[in-house]
């Protein structure tokens, strides 16, 4: 095939390109913060940008010249009004507006004099000319008495009830002390539902947040909900509340990455949902720099804290990822965890200092702070589930850690005679009262020298970069929502794929521009043929926004071909764009994938991930055993990865929704020798949702690393084993997340194993950290295939109902509970199951209580109704394979051949779904119980390799260097909606 396919010249719009060019290797691409020099073989000459700028002709609208002379709050909300689905319905045939507004930097403020109330709108981009010159400043009388001190109406921007929203390169002032705004950016949605959506895939870059009650409120309202919102080089300052808040159980999987908080009370504030925080800063907070008062997951990466009082006050429990912070506090406690569900506190450097000189003041020492609460029922164990190891502190051993008992708040009292002096061994390692690891950690003498913290440069916003070429769609009819047939161009056929491809090929013609920008203004684009990006110059595309009413590139050929196909080695970057297969816009063929990137195995390139979602609706399988079929095995995935071993895939706050695998890994060879020759796949903030048979599926020893799942919605878990997919290896390691898969489906048995984590005679390494999870975790060993598997900290938690049964473990897996009373050893089961709001409890010699978590099953329906439940027999449940027990029992649970001698679970636990109250689940380790903490450094490996990743550009020009930022991929029933694999 030609790698410069020949195409006659069409008609495009063609724009001067501004000069743009950076010397040397000095910065990182997309204006990302530097902590550490660029290695040698990375480079920020010629990035590829993140912005377009606007320019004479563009479709925006422009708010200079749009709204002239009128009052401009009046002004914006009319153009908003016109773009909400309530106003699309009552004016049929009018083509939607272009969805970007579009603010030219001014001498003045912009003022704002009421709430701009983006309102049922499906895709709306606010856009600066740059953050420092385009201001808009608050400037509305009080609302009236009825709004509370909550409500919206205080708000700047109220995102009420709208999805895809994106506010960019701008400042955003509040007034201060005059202001009445409680908070610059409102998210959420009301009861009045109508043609509202979830909000759901915001985006605010490039913003300086400044002098409000909040700068971002996420949820609050009334059944309101904020989920999926990316949060990029935003900085926020003198905000009297919180810099960002987060309220209500729908407020999820927010990430921030390369943002400031100065002088706010508090930095980050999550009342219920759940915060993940990259590579930011936090300098003089008043309270602290996060406060979390949920039981969620989050993740603190990365981040630098400058003279706050604490760096985390976790009043709620949750499970925490603490790595690769630089903290230095005005106070003896850096980090502060209530009841913590789990937490990984790992090569942090950790500075605090002494509020009195008083030597027996207790205060002036202990960063780390842990209250136990056992305040409650005996049948109720908390322990300290925490695994501290490398970090370095300014105190001496013994005045690092303090674990409080009894609940009683640390600060504000001496905590003198209720803190656990702790020591460099692992501390009251389990089975004892207290549980956790700490080891490995550095302390002031024998000529350690521990690492300063000072503050970080800011990262600056990319530079905008002026479209080289235009090209606008001409066959769909945007008033009927119909494609134009024939489309005619001249008088000769044409199609906008061949207008794309003719403008990529002029622009590839010229001599001497080495980055060229081509601009698709919103509307339907029909692609017929597969568009190919040529190697050797920088492609960047840009569209208008990612929603239905942005830039759509619809396929409407008549092969199942890739939309995009980058030829190797790919420079080229994609932005605000959505990708339909044939069947949307009331299509029936199912035709039509995502982008293809050719790659190499020796490549060292990088593939970046920005918010490019997949939702690929519905499953094209109706068979159970897919391993039997390799053609059926491609259908509907993902993310689909071939033959890497040393390409860099970087994906933040980007999923999957619908289909049958979410995240497919597959290895080229270089980890058959050792897994420290692959290089690992890593998901930040990733969503897998509804997917209908795995969502993550890792063979030929691939790498997978996922931070922050976000896993929920009629969803299956993940199985890694030959009956899944052959040659199943490699290594797959999650930290934290939410595992919420459908647990009330019928318990098939076999292949598929619905509702389950199934670990089944994997090669490789599984770690598991901190998942709260709706799904039983099983290893099931029919050999010694299993290498090293670690689970730790993990909560099953379920609103069903449990049932106990007698002795569901094999003969060779009872002697692996070590802490408590020998496992019944039998398949008898229980004809006649009881419901247990509590389960038995196990009390061991050292007085703390465990149950026995593999001996329990979730209820097949709501425990509400407390229904009659019939077990499944041995023969009904998995009649090939007797040696293992039926697939729905066991939360926590080891199973098959002996020989298999590095799986381990530790401190597990599962919640009463009644109370909400948690137990802990005896712990599994191997025969002989070896040392622990050289299986947790194997775990630990991707976790640690993840903090030290880049996501500069490559500088030589023989690697791939791909992005994609705000990307949305739709397909259904069809193939990959992105695919590397070696040309």
């Amino acid at each position: 095939m030609s790698r410069r396919p020949i195409l006659r010249e069409m008609n495009v719009v063609l724009y001067v390109a501004a000069a743009s060019s950076l010397a040397g290797c000095t910065v990182e691409a997309e204006g990302d913060a530097a902590l550490e020099p660029l290695a040698a073989t990375e480079c920020a000459a010629d990035p590829l940008e993140y912005d377009i700028a606007y320019s004479e002709g563009s479709p925006w609208f422009n708010v200079a010249t749009d709204c002239g002379a009128a009052p401009l709050t009046a002004c914006l909300q009319t153009r908003l009004d016109s773009m909400n689905f309530a106003y699309r319905d009552t004016h049929p045939g009018v083509a939607p507006p272009n969805p970007v507004i579009y603010f030219p930097d001014a001498a003045a403020p912009y003022l704002i004099d009421a709430t701009l109330n983006v309102k049922g709108i499906h895709g709306v981009t606010f856009v600066g000319q740059s953050p420092t010159g385009t201001v808009l400043k608050w400037n509305a009388p009080p609302p009236s008495a009825a709004c509370g001190p909550e409500c919206p109406q205080r708000s700047m921007f109220w995102i009420n009830g709208s999805d895809h929203v994106h506010i960019k390169r701008m400042t955003l002032d509040g007034a201060g002390a005059a202001s009445t705004a409680t908070s610059l950016i409102r998210v959420g949605f009301l009861l009045d539902k109508g043609h509202n959506f979830q909000s759901t895939g915001n985006g605010f870059d490039d913003l300086h947040l400044m002098n409000a009650e909040y700068g971002i409120f996420a949820g609050g309202l009334t059944n309101a909900g904020d989920d999926h919102t990316t949060v990029r080089r935003v900085s926020f300052a003198h905000m009297t509340s919180a810099g960002l808040r987060t309220e209500g159980f729908q407020a999820l999987n927010t990430n921030i990455w390369d943002s400031s908080f100065s002088f706010c009370d508090i930095g980050v504030l999550s009342h219920f949902g759940n915060v993940n925080v990259y590579n930011s800063s936090f300098r003089s907070s008043t309270t602290a720099d996060v406060k979390t008062t949920d039981s969620d997951h989050f993740t603190l990466q990365g981040n630098v804290s400058i003279r706050s009082p604490r760096f985390l006050l976790a009043e709620g429990g949750g499970n925490w990822l603490i790595q690769n912070n630089k903290i230095r506090v005005a106070s003896p406690t850096a980090i502060h965890l209530s009841h913590p569900g789990s937490a990984v506190v790992v090569d942090n450097v950790i500075q605090t200092e002494a509020q009195t000189t008083d030597p027996n003041d207790t205060r002036a020492f202990f960063p780390i702070v842990v209250v136990k609460n056992s305040n409650q029922d005996v049948t109720i164990t908390e322990h300290v589930n925490m695994i501290i190891t490398g970090n370095w502190f300014n105190h001496a051993v013994d005045k690092t850690l303090c674990v409080i008992k009894d609940g009683t708040d640390y600060f504000g009292i001496n905590a003198k005679d209720q803190c656990e002096a702790s020591q460099e061994e692992p501390l009251s390692a389990r089975p004892q009262p207290g549980g956790g690891y700490f080891y490995g950690n550095h302390f002031p003498g024998r000529g350690v020298v521990i690492p300063a913290v000072s503050p970080p440069a800011p990262p600056p916003a990319p530079t905008a970069k002026t479209a080289s070429l235009t090209v606008t769609p001409r066959c769909y009819d945007p008033g009927t929502g119909n494609p134009i047939q024939p489309c005619l161009v001249d008088g000769a056929p044409y199609d906008d794929a061949m207008g794309i491809q003719a403008a990529i090929a002029a622009a590839d013609a010229v001599v001497g521009d080495t980055h060229i920008v081509v601009h698709l203004p919103a509307g339907t684009y029909q692609i017929p043929r597969t568009i190919t990006v040529p190697a050797g110059k920088t492609f960047e595309i840009f569209g208008d926004g990612e929603s239905n009413t942005g830039t759509v590139l619809r396929w409407t050929g008549s092969t199942d071909d890739y939309m995009f196909h980058l030829y190797h080695p790919s420079r080229a970057a994609f932005h605000d764009l959505r990708i339909e297969n044939s069947a949307y816009g009331g299509g029936t063929s199912l035709q039509g994938r995502g982008i293809h990137i050719d790659s190499a195995a020796d490549d060292t390139g990088i593939v970046y991930l920005n918010a490019f979602v997949a939702p690929l609706v519905g499953s094209a399988l109706t068979r159970p055993h897919i391993a039997t079929d390799p053609v059926d095995r491609t259908e509907n995935v993902g993310f689909s990865f071939t033959g890497l071993d040393k390409l860099r895939v970087w994906a933040e706050q980007s999923g999957v929704s619908g289909g049958n695998v979410a995240v497919r890994v597959q290895g080229g060879g270089a980890g058959a020798t050792s897994m420290n020759n692959v290089t690992a796949v890593k998901f930040f903030g990733p969503v897998a949702s509804a997917i209908h048979e795995t969502q993550f599926e890792v063979t030929d020893h691939g790498n997978l690393y996922v931070n922050g799942l976000a896993a929920e919605g009629l969803t299956h878990a993940f199985q890694l084993g030959s009956e899944r997919a052959p040659g199943a290896s490699g290594r797959l390691t999650i930290v934290n997340g939410k595992e919420a898969v459908t647990t009330n489906n019928t318990p098939v048995c076999g292949v598929t194993h619905p509702g389950q984590i199934r670990i089944d005679d994997f090669q490789g390494d599984v770690s598991l950290f901190g998942l709260n999870t709706t799904a039983p975790v099983s290893v099931l060993t029919r050999s010694a295939a299993v290498a090293h598997v670690l689970v730790f900290g993990n909560v099953y938690r379920n609103h069903w109902q449990w049932f106990r049964r007698s002795g569901m473990l094999s003969s060779d897996t009872a002697q692996w509970n070590e802490d408590g009373p020998a496992t019944p050893i039998s398949y008898v089961l229980d004809p006649n199951p009881v419901v247990q709001g509590w389960p038995t409890v196990y009390s061991s010699s050292w007085s703390q209580t465990y149950i026995d978590c593999a001996g329990y099953e979730a209820n097949t329906q709501n425990y509400a109704g407390f229904p009659d439940v019939t077990p499944l027999t041995q023969s009904e449940c998995d009649p090939a394979h007797p040696e293992v027990e039926c697939s729905k029992t066991g939360f926590f649970k080891v199973a098959g051949a002996t020989s298999s001698s590095n799986v381990r679970f530790l401190n597990n636990s599962m919640v009463d779904p009644t109370w909400l109250s948690p137990h802990a689940c005896r712990d599994i380790t191997p025969p002989g119980a070896p040392v622990v903490t050289p299986a947790i450094d194997l775990a630990l490996t991707e976790v640690r390799n993840a903090a030290r990743g880049s996501t500069a550009r490559p500088c030589s020009p023989t690697v791939t260097d791909a992005r994609f930022f705000r990307i949305i991929v739709g397909a259904k029933f069809t193939h990959n909606a992105l695919s590397i694999d070696p040309y």
